[in-house]
């Protein structure tokens, strides 16, 4: 069986009622490539490019920074 750490991360987030954001990539290079943001924990998930995780990961105004998970 595949692993899915997303999606997994994802409906226990949706269960839980709590907010979430999931980047996925649309267009061009790994198109399909999922990222779960989640505020106080570790991301789950790369869009394939380290760059555009991070652009992706940015905090929130009124967030901390926290350290990336790559």
């Amino acid at each position: 069986m595949a692993e899915t750490p997303v999606f997994d991360a994802l409906a226990d987030a949706l269960g839980a009622d709590r907010p979430i954001a999931l980047a996925t990539v649309v267009e061009g290079t790994g198109i399909g490539a999922k990222l779960l943001v989640e505020p106080g924990r570790t991301v789950v998930g790369t869009l394939g490019n380290a760059d555009l995780d991070r652009v992706v990961v940015v905090p929130a105004p009124g967030e901390p920074a926290k350290t990336p998970f790559w």
